[in-house]
């Protein structure tokens, strides 16, 4: 009977386990840091770009990339609406002199990258029509289990450094 109870007791406990892994902490009890596994399936994503001047056929895209799933993610493609290609670099400085290479996003569960200035990018060549200051640009982004999602970045002003804070209005 005694042995009987402790299976039962073991079973109880690994049943408790496995609730707690699926509730965002690990075996022991901890919380998983910066992972929703109830969340949506793909990373998320905020992006911003800068105004393009008149006749500039190449802009870029800034933000953030959030991979709060359990799965590793790459960045397969991105298609923008009025590019003719888009690229993912990273700025490197060669010699004295700042050069783009291209480059690969991968995000581990939990991983957050940053898209920056002088830094990785996605780069946006071919532009048929300007980035205008304070639009919003729909963007589709193709993830590496071949999932697609559709992400929206917020147009600043010429050379922007930051984010975009000001309201912006869907642009064609």
């Amino acid at each position: 009977m005694k042995r009987l109870m402790f299976i039962g007791w073991l079973f109880c406990l690994s049943v408790q386990a496995m609730a707690v892994d699926m509730s965002g902490m690990d075996m022991s009890g901890k919380e998983r840091s910066g992972i929703d596994p109830t969340g949506t399936n793909l990373p998320e994503m905020t992006a911003w770009s800068r105004a393009t001047p008149p006749g500039a056929t190449s802009g870029a895209l800034y933000g953030e990339i959030r991979n709060n799933t359990l799965e590793t993610f790459a960045l397969q493609s991105v298609d923008f609406p009025g590019a003719g290609h888009v690229m993912i670099h990273e700025t490197i400085e060669v010699d004295g002199m700042a050069r783009m290479r291209h480059a690969m996003i991968r995000l581990k569960p939990g991983e957050t990258v940053t898209l920056a200035p002088g830094g990785i990018h996605v780069m946006i060549m071919g532009l048929t029509a300007p980035l205008v200051k304070g639009c919003r640009y729909p963007f589709t982004v193709t993830w590496s289990n071949g999932e697609s999602a559709e992400y929206t970045t917020a147009t600043g002003d010429y050379g922007q450094q930051q984010p975009v804070t000001e309201d912006t209005r869907p642009c064609p």
